[in-house]
């Protein structure tokens, strides 16, 4: 991850033989901070905020003269979560525990490809066959209950 573009989330130490950190969201790309620092996130939404926050003034040690608070936010996709199932799904497997929730993912999957496959292989199979009545001229045509005069 690199300080690349408007809205990079990321923290920053205060300093050696602290323990207190920094948050900070750029407002543009800033290479010079890439390996110092660490991003843990990108803004998906709310640029136009971003772009007020960026007009109001600082003084002289670029603090904003006026408070800013963040009163919501919201993680959209948990890397941690991600990770652990990923983790789980790989035991399961080591101890060779059956998952079955894979398995009936790659049942629908197959059972969808099949449909298709034939479709491909066989486009005709997919329409109804006509039915043969008798043999010879109008072979097809149903006759009614009564005899036909040409008979």
């Amino acid at each position: 991850l690199t300080h690349e573009g408007k809205g990079v989330v990321a923290m920053a130490n205060s300093g050696p033989s602290t323990n207190t950190s920094q948050f900070y969201i750029t407002y543009k790309s800033a290479k010079t901070l890439d390996g110092k620092h660490t991003i843990f996130g990108k803004l998906v939404g709310g640029f136009e905020v971003l772009s007020k926050m960026e007009k109001i003034r600082t003084d002289d040690n670029d603090k904003p003269v006026e408070t800013i608070k963040l009163l919501k936010t919201e993680v959209f996709a948990d890397p941690y979560v991600a990770a652990r199932e990923e983790v789980d799904r790989a035991q399961r497997k080591e101890r060779g525990e059956v998952d079955q929730e894979a398995l009936d993912r790659e049942k629908a999957a197959q059972e969808e490809y099949s449909k298709k496959a034939e479709w491909f292989s066989n486009p005709l199979s997919g329409f109804a066959q006509p039915q043969q009545f008798k043999a010879g001229v109008g072979k097809y045509i149903q006759q009614s209950g009564a005899d036909s005069v040409l008979d």
